[in-house]
């Protein structure tokens, strides 16, 4: 998908979940995909160049030979400079294993049934319910089914 959006395309389709060249789809790979959409967006933002982006009162703050990870130019912009995804596990390898070892394809499935959960069903009519119901019976009734 980068080289899609890189060459200007503003419109995906399929952009999440697609295994088999589209013949199927994985729950676990949708949540991957949609988390490295929001990574995309993020690219997609670009870089504004502003005395804040630049932080050029960070580096004094952080004073020389030290780093700017715990400097309030740091702190405020963190959150909106980067994507955070939960996805991914950035914790220490010790941490990571006390906590269930568990890897991406795993936290995806958890995440994926934990959304499905939380789906509501939109309100629909119950006449326009019935009515597509109807005819999706009688489509199927109309032909005998085929494996292709």
């Amino acid at each position: 998908m980068m080289a899609g959006l890189q060459a200007g395309a503003n419109f995906i389709f399929q952009a999440a979940g697609w295994l088999e060249g589209g013949l199927t789809m994985g729950y676990e790979k949708f949540m991957l995909d949609v988390d490295h959409c929001g990574q995309l967006q993020r690219y997609l933002g670009g870089l504004s160049i502003d005395a804040n982006q630049l932080g050029a009162h960070a580096f004094t703050e952080a004073g020389i030979g030290n780093n700017f990870l715990g400097t309030g130019h740091t702190m405020s912009n963190f959150r909106d400079a980067n994507h955070i995804t939960d996805l991914a596990d950035n914790t220490a390898f010790e941490h990571w294993n006390e906590a269930g070892s568990k890897d991406s394809e795993q936290r995806a499935n958890e995440r994926f049934k934990a959304e499905l959960a939380r789906y509501e069903a939109p309100p629909i009519d119950p006449g326009v319910d019935e009515a597509l119901l109807d005819f999706m019976a009688q489509k199927k009734a109309s032909m005998a089914d085929a494996w292709y």
